[in-house]
């Protein structure tokens, strides 16, 4: 009998098929750990989102009623958005009304109901990897599913609006004029006044760059937020490139043309001032930094959708080992093949895809 034993695992081992109790393969432990991390990792994001909600120092203690309104709306604005990429009409239903998305009570609710809602997918997921139980792993493959269309629609959302940095395109991208204005005012006219009352208020003077190479210096006065803010404006609001080159003027095209349309909009003042210079100059490299950043979340996106696959691999490892050895190939490739193919949506045709982002 021992020695059938042998035979058996041996043969299950070369198959590929890991026994029960002792995984064998170094594929096997490497796809655990991975799933594990990725797993911890979504746990910590959500535990952040819902600690940003609970640390916020709430001084009213009557409002009982518009706090308990504030979660009701943040519950629904998360259901619409889970539900709006498989439905547009049952999302839009569902969506609370423009008055209901403005109030400090949703901006306390939402993150901590979306950060609730991935703190309950992540932990599914560690019960999907401890217990194999079926129905658990069903739950969490269909619930994991919807955060990561979730995630990969504000990705498309972050897009639209790096790509509306044009206000003649922003202003394009909505048929609805009153959002088109709000949108405009979000994107240029509040950071404006924003940096208007900094510029002021540390008693800021632009001065001429060393090199040429150098990005736009300020000398504020000597405290430490006039500090911070002539550090800012010397490390980031200036091109990623060498002088001369093709992204060095590409980027002060675009430094021209938010000057253009900021006077076009009656935003800026008519006057040329170096206040608004430097200005468009750091909007232009936030507008390159939101792309890297982008890029850095599209791929982080893919790393969870591969933890997620992981996690399901092993909520069916069993059932896969029953399987004779043609099936079970035919099963992982056809896995395998739908993750590639995933994955090439987020990353290699993410342009194609983009050509007509449509209406924001």
């Amino acid at each position: 009998m021992n020695a059938q034993h042998q035979n058996v695992a041996a043969e299950l081992e070369r198959q590929g098929a890991s026994t029960p109790d002792q995984p064998s393969t170094v594929w096997h432990r490497f796809a655990r750990v991975y799933a594990s991390i990725m797993n911890h990792a979504v746990m910590v994001i959500g535990s952040f989102c819902c600690f940003i909600a609970v640390g916020h120092d709430e001084d009213r203690h009557d409002e009982e009623l518009r706090q308990a309104t504030g979660l009701v709306h943040a519950l629904r604005l998360l259901l619409a958005n889970l539900i709006m990429p498989f439905s547009e009409t049952l999302g839009t239903a569902t969506l609370p009304n423009g008055v209901d998305l403005v109030g400090m009570e949703l901006l306390i609710w939402t993150p901590f109901v979306v950060g609730l809602f991935v703190l309950g997918v992540a932990l599914l997921g560690h019960l999907s990897l401890q217990t194999r139980r079926r129905w658990i792993v069903l739950l969490y493959g269909f619930f994991a599913v919807l955060l990561l269309v979730f995630k990969a629609e504000h990705h498309t959302v972050v897009r639209k609006i790096i790509h509306a940095e044009d206000l003649a395109s922003l202003r394009s991208m909505s048929t609805d004029d009153n959002r088109a204005t709000f949108i405009q005012s979000t994107l240029f006219e509040e950071p404006y006044k924003a940096w208007v009352s900094v510029y002021d208020g540390q008693q800021c003077k632009a001065m001429e760059p060393k090199r040429p190479a150098d990005g736009p210096r300020l000398k504020c006065k000597s405290s430490f937020e006039g500090q911070l803010v002539e550090l800012i404006v010397q490390e980031i609001c200036h091109t990623r490139d060498a002088p001369g080159g093709e992204h060095s003027a590409r980027f002060k095209q675009r430094v021209q043309h938010c000057n253009n349309q900021g006077k076009e909009f009656k935003i800026f003042p008519s006057s040329n001032r170096p206040r608004e210079q430097i200005f468009c100059q750091c909007r232009t490299a936030i507008y390159d930094w939101f792309y890297v950043a982008l890029t850095c979340l599209i791929f982080m996106w893919c790393a969870e959708a591969v933890g997620v696959c992981f996690i399901l691999y092993f909520g069916v490892e069993k059932d896969l080992a029953r399987m004779d050895i043609r099936s079970r190939k035919e099963v992982i490739a056809f896995a395998l093949l739908a993750m590639v193919m995933l994955m090439s949506r987020a990353t290699l045709l993410m342009p194609y895809f983009d050509s007509d982002l449509g209406e924001l």
